[in-house]
């Protein structure tokens, strides 16, 4: 799940250009920059390397912080303007690289399992295409998984930290105890309620943030089920009344036979 999930974000960014602000941004606001599967990563180093090579690391980073201001959640992806004008000019220079060339240059011949994985993403499925058709509903849709992922393991470690922790605090208490057993100290059976109020306040701490990550997990599947709903209900009338396809284009002819793999209105001459 969480291979198709990154591989839809990659296959987002390399179709949907006017979107990659929008896209980073994404990432950046659910903190999913650092893609898990292997192959993922590499290719997404090699991307931004390529636009910090020609945009520069900074304005990289501008553009992304001045995306996060400007996405509306739940809104259309459309082309729209950059919040600050002065960045505009660069966006558009972000959307108008040609990623699948530059690989190309970039990658060398023994990196042919990223080539083979770039090839992949610019020959999308027949279900690909209509996902492509409303990109945020598959951005919300595949950060969503990644996100639900990673909470899950959260709860997971909970669980664990708490089974180790339950151990060690009554150990302590056990010591505690040991350390004073004629009683001649504080009263012994307030020293216990102190005890047992200290074992119970860490049950209740960790239980607080378990039940607050399953909650956050039935937000995220919830907002999965949603944006498959609308992908598929905007997607088919979209294609039945000959509306603007992936990120407000017109619909494209696909050629199956490109070499490249990529629309054939979007190939360079």
């Amino acid at each position: 799940m969480r291979q198709k999930a990154e591989a839809q974000v990659l296959q987002l960014y390399l179709h949907c250009p006017q979107q990659r602000v929008r896209i980073r941004a994404r990432l950046r606001s659910c903190e999913l920059e650092e893609f898990g599967i292997h192959a993922h990563r590499r290719l997404w180093a090699a991307i931004c390397r390529i636009e910090e090579d020609i945009l520069g690391a900074g304005l990289l980073e501008a553009l992304t912080a001045d995306g996060l201001e400007r996405q509306p959640e739940g809104a259309e992806l459309l082309p729209m303007p950059l919040l600050d004008p002065s960045l505009q000019a660069h966006g558009q220079c972000l959307a108008s690289l040609n990623l699948r060339e530059l690989l190309d240059d970039l990658l060398l011949p023994d990196d042919g399992d990223l080539l083979a994985l770039v090839l992949a993403l610019l020959k999308p499925t027949e279900t690909q295409r209509l996902n492509l058709s409303r990109p945020l509903l598959m951005l919300r849709s595949a950060t969503a998984l990644l996100e639900r992922q990673r909470s899950a393991k959260r709860c997971r470690h909970l669980i664990d930290a708490w089974s180790s922790q339950q151990v060690e605090t009554l150990e302590r208490c056990m010591a505690a105890l040991l350390e004073d057993p004629s009683g001649q100290g504080d009263d012994p059976e307030a020293q216990i309620d102190s005890l047992f109020q200290q074992l119970n306040a860490d049950a209740l701490r960790f239980q607080a943030l378990y039940y607050s990550e399953r909650r956050y997990i039935d937000s995220l599947d919830q907002q999965r089920r949603a944006s498959c709903r609308e992908a598929l209900t905007s997607a088919t009338l979209a294609t039945a009344q000959g509306e603007p396809g992936p990120c407000g284009q017109q619909p494209q002819q696909w050629d199956d036979n490109a070499t490249v793999g990529q629309p054939a209105a979007w190939r360079s001459d």
